[in-house]
């Protein structure tokens, strides 16, 4: 069996959004505390951040990695296809972590938004950084003409 560039890319794509979707999402549980949502919260173990960041990111990174395999098949210049994976890696990752954060507020039974508007900053910046990277490569490695 053969392994493509594409399938590499998606696998390594995702393997690298789980990862950093389990950081985030371990810093991002440490957030549903009394201190910052104001209210008594039932103490649900820390390893469920990690466990539901690093779902979500390699989810996230899987259909990331396959928007912008078909996105390729539509642009002819090289800077078009980073420009879009930058814009979809920041709604990307917006999204991945509006879903984390709804399934914990759910969770949690809070209506305290403030770790949303946290996390929207680090996922939209984890989107974007991920974007600019892998856009770069699948440009360069297409090697769509200019």
């Amino acid at each position: 069996m053969q392994v493509t560039f594409n399938k590499w890319f998606t696998l390594v794509l995702a393997g690298l959004s789980a990862v950093v979707g389990a950081g985030f999402g371990f810093l991002g549980h440490l957030l549903y505390n009394r201190d910052f949502i104001g209210t008594e919260v039932v103490k649900i173990h820390n390893s469920l951040g990690i466990i539901l960041g690093m779902v979500l990111g390699f989810g996230t990174g899987w259909g990331y990695s396959l928007i912008m395999l078909t996105f390729k098949q539509f642009t002819k210049r090289g800077w078009q296809l980073v420009i879009a994976g930058c814009l979809i890696g920041v709604f990307a990752g917006l999204i991945c972590s509006t879903v984390f954060h709804f399934i914990l507020m759910r969770l949690y039974n809070t209506t305290s938004t403030f770790p949303m508007e946290i996390g929207a900053w680090f996922g939209g910046g984890a989107g974007l950084l991920l974007g600019v990277v892998f856009s770069s490569v699948l440009a360069k490695k297409v090697e769509i003409p200019e």
